[in-house]
């Protein structure tokens, strides 16, 4: 195991043989880990340990991609990863913070510290996009575009399963984008994207585009002629002769449903023992209830004690 022994040299010269036999001079560790984006190790990159411009060490990483520098003098350092052959660092592809140097590294005695580097890998990927709907059915037949800064650079169809496959998608920043079929009715939230997918050789980029159906949310609540809540009453949504959803009331004779389609529904009210509806609008049911995109429609329904 190479160590910087240049460091600990010069501290031995510095304070002598004697000093440190009476008092050890602290010494800590450096782990270095070298991976791919996938978590895959490098082996063979060399790290370079240094202080302020001055190399102390040069070491390359193992089959599991690590280096340790052992026996370290108490400091602060730095670490730079020199690129394997194939491989780029983010910033290079993403703009981001350069990721094959860390520099501030303080080292005290007995401390161990773990440096993670990861690099992005030259050559081509796969991008995989999904239509579907809020509940994850597929909607095929919907036109993808795959586009980055410089515009659209691949355009596929959604099979019967929603699937859209883009292959040797060279290294670059990607987005990919759709739009809702006219039938979902949400022509505000039609337009679906996911962009910031970053791609490398050998990466598969799987994204789900959920397309928006036109819906709001319902409200009722029953409530006793003292406009008292009317917990335990069963209360359904209707539209003509079809039933949709049945729940009962909470402890504020409320029930809560969301993600509604958009369009007219009526709601009535059986209510618990102890309680009678009358069947009369406003009472037992409320129809002509007008359900929106987004909206959130209160409903009053009644439910009287008994005598």
């Amino acid at each position: 195991m190479i160590r910087p022994l240049s460091l600990l040299l010069g501290v031995l010269l510095l304070t002598g043989c004697d000093s440190l036999l009476s008092s050890p001079l602290p010494l800590g560790r450096i782990r270095v880990e070298a991976r791919d984006r996938r978590g895959s190790p490098l082996p063979g990159i060399t790290a370079q340990l240094y202080v302020g411009y001055r190399p102390m060490g040069y070491l390359k990483t193992d089959a599991r991609g690590v280096v340790l520098y052992e026996n370290v003098p108490e400091g602060l350092y730095g670490v730079y990863m020199r690129l394997p052959d194939g491989y780029v660092g983010w910033d290079e592809v993403a703009g981001l913070p350069r990721r094959d140097l860390v520099d501030g590294i303080d080292v005290r005695g007995g401390t161990d510290t773990t440096l993670r580097f990861e690099f992005l890998r030259r050559g081509t990927g796969t991008t995989v996009a999904w239509t579907v709907d809020e509940d994850a059915r597929p909607v095929p037949g919907r036109t993808v575009v795959l586009y980055r800064g410089s515009g659209v650079v691949g355009e596929a169809v959604s099979d019967s399963t929603g699937r859209v496959l883009f292959t040797d998608v060279p290294m670059g920043i990607y987005g990919v984008a759709t739009t809702a079929p006219p039938e979902f009715g949400a022509p505000g939230r039609a337009y679906v994207y996911r962009d910031n997918l970053v791609m490398d050789g050998g990466h598969w980029e799987v994204v789900r585009l959920e397309l928006p159906r036109c819906s709001g949310s319902l409200t009722p609540r029953v409530l006793d002629a003292a406009n008292a809540p009317v917990p335990g009453a069963s209360v359904t949504l209707y539209r003509g002769p079809q039933f949709f959803r049945t729940a009962v009331t909470d402890a504020r004779g409320e029930v809560v449903w969301t993600r509604i389609d958009c369009g007219e529904y009526g709601v009535f009210v059986v209510p618990p023992a102890g309680y009678q509806s009358p069947y009369a609008r406003d009472t037992a049911f409320v129809d002509g209830i007008r359900v929106t995109d987004l909206s959130t429609r209160p409903v009053i329904l009644r439910a009287f004690k008994t005598p």
